[in-house]
């Protein structure tokens, strides 16, 4: 897939995203996707480092829940059986709303759960930095 048209579903995805008037509303979130997708290439290419698998990865993002809420800590959880599973593409931010969906039945009740909006989304975002974060 052309570089363009990385960006252009990008742009497609988190311009439905509530809050997102305009594309420098996501671009923080759109730059931390790309970086994250190729953190493990570039680490290993920069640093000779292995790359990490998923199941090493869950354990920083273990340490990251003792600074949650309970509810939190089981979204949290939930992502990383989410991750385990299939990956970082389902940590993309336009499925979000998909993810608190399965865990709460609804949007509004994973909203609700989470503490707000901003609150689910900063446990979400915080959640896929924690996962690269730290070396193991």
């Amino acid at each position: 897939m052309a570089f363009e048209q990385v960006f252009k579903n990008i742009d497609n995805a988190l311009r439905t995203d509530e809050g997102c008037s305009s594309e420098l509303d996501y671009v923080e979130q759109s730059s931390w996707i790309l970086f994250l997708k190729y953190l493990d290439v570039l680490e290993y290419i920069a640093y000779q480092k292995k790359p990490v698998n998923r199941a090493a990865r869950v354990q920083n993002a273990q340490l990251y829940t003792g600074q949650q809420t309970p509810e939190q800590v089981a979204f949290i959880q939930y992502l990383v059986s989410v991750y385990v599973k299939a990956g970082i593409d389902e940590l993309e931010a336009d499925r979000l709303p998909k993810l608190m969906a399965n865990k709460y039945g609804t949007i509004v009740e994973g909203t609700t759960a989470l503490g707000g909006i901003e609150q689910a989304r900063g446990t979400f975002y915080n959640f896929q930095r924690n996962l690269y974060q730290q070396a193991i």
